[in-house]
């Protein structure tokens, strides 16, 4: 399973990364600062799992945005 993190916090992605990689069958796709890095990313690769902070800047996640 290819899992995305999104968080403006390098230490917390750092953790969620380290308990990703200890999962067999588990790999991180990509990791985005915020909510807009993210749907540029997922418009790129599209991870089968989306691990995302609420607060962030720029967009946080639980802001809408229509992309399509």
């Amino acid at each position: 399973m290819r899992v995305a993190i999104v968080n403006d916090m390098p230490m917390a992605v750092e953790a969620l990364r380290r308990v990703i990689l200890r999962i067999s069958g588990y790999a991180v796709a990509w990791t985005a600062a915020n909510g807009a890095e993210a749907v540029t990313k997922c418009g790129q690769e599209t991870p089968d799992l989306l691990l995302m902070d609420l607060l962030m800047p720029v967009m946080d996640g639980v802001e809408r945005r229509d992309v399509l």
